[in-house]
């Protein structure tokens, strides 16, 4: 199989670090993969929370947006529904209507267009 591969092509995105992103994406307010990465490269918190040690490397942003554009709006609106309902079932939301939920993703929806 490795005949067939490209060579030096972009590292893969654990799916799940990628996800854990998209949530920092969400509720640090940011506006793009490049503003993230910066942020995430400058706080050993976030870094932490995403399985990283300060020495190693974090993905590129590019690659961040290719498997957004790769997994499509459908994909984050399943996911986020379904983060939004693991709050709701471990209280963490509280007073939130559907209508509310509903504005969380059309928020999400613009942003990511």
């Amino acid at each position: 199989m490795r005949p067939l591969c490209a060579k030096g092509g972009r590292p893969s995105v654990d799916p799940v670090v990628f996800f854990k992103l998209q949530l920092v994406i969400f509720f640090e307010g940011l506006r793009s993969e490049r503003q993230l990465m910066r942020v995430v490269a400058d706080r050993p918190s976030l870094r932490w929370y995403l399985g990283y040690y300060l020495h190693e490397p974090l993905p590129d942003h590019s690659s961040l947006t290719r498997v957004r554009e790769r997994y499509g709006l459908e994909v984050f609106n399943r996911f986020f529904e379904q983060i939004m309902e693991l709050c709701f079932e471990a209280g963490l939301v509280f007073l939130m209507s559907l209508s509310d939920v509903a504005s969380v993703l059309a928020v999400l929806t613009v942003h990511r267009k």
